[in-house]
């Protein structure tokens, strides 16, 4: 046993030991399934009465979709470990398999192997999760028809399993909404519509059954990578894009997927002009960064200082906008208040639900919290942009051709995932925040239009 390996034994430990989250009473049972990247307005469309093509309603016996309000960056990594961190696992180390370790001052990660050598703990709390780099890689070749087979597989476990709460991880829908987009995923839910009737039938009435997902999905056509944009901006400004932060001006990336955020590590000088270089790079939505006791956001032409206070017990917020504040999120936030007026954490939430970029201060700010190894700076892509290793992107392009679709940003589209479930009493909210969707789908409660 090594050192690395003994915190998510730890982790499994307490969960196998742990009473099942959310089990009910008198035998009933519960099963949770979180589906990677199924957006909001995928399974809304599923199961409209009769949509466009007069197709019957997926999951008819179910409560009606309700928005779960992702992360930011919109990621699995982020989203699970924020989802279930109320059930006692630790924040994530860094944003993706690849990320930057400030004890070591290094990047670390990266690469099929690399990825589960990495704690993530969030990959302990699934009974069910497809586990190995080999299986990974047979999968992503025929994601839909992989994605019906574990969940087969992984609805037999349950079948096999006297546990009281049952929860199903299933990747394979990610993998298919990156190379065909959200109707690509219809096939997956059609099946599991399928196979969740049949269990059900077979199980009788004690049988509830909960779906989540972490985040949603955006985009449509081919995505121009940014990473060469930003690395020449970081060159031309004299600094020096390098693995380890040894010297001045030195400047850490930390490239893997392909996704539509990114992050950014620098010497603490350094880092408000990072900030306002990287945020200016075309295909670059904004960057945010830690300023005095809030945060800064810059974009092209303009820039957002926010912070945030405890008062009573209710969190509030205040902003001043600098700039152009017709576009992105200061447009969001004038519509809300004026600068420098302190603004409730629930108005603000109720106020942006359905704004372009839903619930941004909380998240923005969140995202230096949500692992062991905050970023300095942290970017969100435009539409029609991405960032990611050049090598993966040659191979995707190779392989299924330009990226279309992906997730990351804060923008609504890849923010937006979804929960439901078969005993909808007390789901009532129009929206959900991650942190707290798992509770409030395991233990239905009445709750306010938003629920935070």
């Amino acid at each position: 046993m090594t050192a690395r390996t003994l915190p998510a034994l730890v982790v499994a430990l307490a969960i196998w030991m742990a009473p099942a989250p959310g089990a009910a009473a008198g035998g009933d049972r519960t099963l949770l399934i979180v589906l990677d990247a199924v957006p909001y307005s995928t399974m809304a469309r599923l199961t409209e009465p009769v949509d466009a093509a007069g197709n019957e309603p997926l999951f008819a016996d179910f409560g009606r979709p309700i928005p779960l309000i992702s992360t930011f960056p919109s990621i699995t990594s982020i989203a699970l470990a924020g989802i279930l961190h109320d059930y006692g696992l630790e924040r994530s180390p860094g944003y993706e398999a690849r990320f930057f370790d400030w004890q070591d001052r290094r990047r670390r990660g990266g690469g099929p192997l690399s990825y589960f050598r990495v704690t993530f703990p969030w990959r302990e709390f699934f009974d069910w999760n497809r586990k190995g780099p080999l299986r990974n890689a047979l999968h992503a070749i025929r994601p839909v028809r992989a994605g019906i087979k574990e969940l087969e597989r992984a609805l037999a476990s349950f079948e096999a399993s006297s546990r009281e709460t049952f929860s199903i991880y299933i990747a394979d829908t990610d993998t298919a909404a990156h190379l065909f987009g959200p109707t690509g995923l219809d096939p997956i839910l059609r099946a599991l519509d399928g196979q969740l009737r049949a269990l059900r039938e077979r199980s009788g009435s004690g049988l509830r059954v909960a779906l989540l997902s972490d985040h949603g999905l955006a985009g449509g056509e081919p995505l121009e990578n940014v990473l060469p944009a930003v690395k020449r901006r970081i060159k031309d400004r004299g600094w020096r894009v390098t693995e380890r932060l040894e010297r001045k001006g030195d400047v850490v990336l930390t490239p893997y997927g392909l996704v539509s955020s990114f992050e950014a590590y620098a010497a603490g000088a350094l880092v408000p002009a990072l900030a306002g270089a990287l945020g200016s790079v075309e295909g670059v939505d904004f960057c945010v960064a830690k300023s005095g006791g809030g945060w800064r956001l810059t974009a092209a032409r303009q820039s957002v200082e926010f912070a945030r206070r405890d008062r009573a017990g209710t969190g509030e917020w205040a902003w001043q906008l600098e700039g152009e504040t017709g576009y992105g999120v200061a447009a969001v936030l004038a519509k809300v208040a004026d600068s420098g007026i302190w603004t409730t954490d629930e108005d603000l939430l109720e106020a942006t639900l359905t704004a372009p970029y839903p619930d941004p201060l909380y998240r923005l700010a969140a995202a230096f919290e949500a692992v062991q190894n905050p970023a300095s700076v942290i970017c969100s892509t435009t539409a029609g942009s991405m960032y990611g290793a050049l090598a993966t992107e040659r191979s995707a392009r190779w392989t299924k051709g330009a990226l279309r679709w992906t997730h990351g940003a804060l923008h609504r589209d890849a923010s937006l995932g979804f929960m439901m479930a078969s005993d909808a009493a007390g789901l009532r909210p129009a929206a959900v925040r991650h942190d707290r969707g798992l509770n409030l789908l395991l233990h239905p409660q009445p709750t306010r239009v938003v629920a935070r």
